[in-house]
């Protein structure tokens, strides 16, 4: 598969494609590159500074330094520092950081609380239930200027403000 395809699949075109295309990583696609984080509009640049300083930038402080370098491959030098870091691999994932995601298996047991906070909808909480101070677990369902409306699994959204 390659991103052209996914964004075809998904009926992202234009500039919503364009928006998420640094996003997506294609893995054992036809192109190298989808599975970093260089957006597709820096490929140019990133086959020009592979050429200059090797597969992975390992000679870029031994050719002629970042700034020639960015000039020459027609980008900014921030740039062409994170094409370089994601062409050497050290760029992590930020959402490797993030708690694990909380799969909600309706009946699953035990999985009414999360660091203290409850589960309202598996603990069978009705919006008469909630008391101020409660840790409710949630999902963001809306953010606006004034706050984000959070569904917690009562039937109504709250505001967090």
């Amino acid at each position: 598969a390659t991103r052209e395809d996914l964004l075809r699949m998904v009926g992202l075109d234009g500039l919503q494609g364009r928006q998420a295309a640094g996003f997506l990583r294609i893995y054992g696609g036809p192109e190298p590159l989808d599975a970093t984080s260089v957006h597709p509009e820096s490929y140019v640049a990133a086959r020009a500074l592979q050429e200059r300083c090797g597969r992975q930038a390992e000679r870029l402080e031994r050719s002629g330094g970042v700034e020639a370098l960015a000039t020459e491959c027609g980008v900014g030098s921030e740039t062409l520092k994170d094409i370089a870091a994601a062409l050497a691999g050290l760029v992590t994932d930020p959402r490797a950081s993030q708690p694990e995601v909380r799969m909600k298996v309706p009946g699953g047991g035990d999985g009414n609380s999360v660091d203290g906070a409850i589960d309202a909808q598996e603990a069978g909480l009705t919006v008469e239930c909630l008391k101020p101070g409660m840790h409710l677990l949630g999902v963001v369902r809306n953010v606006v200027s004034f706050g984000s409306f959070v569904d917690v699994g009562v039937g109504h959204s709250g505001l967090l403000h």
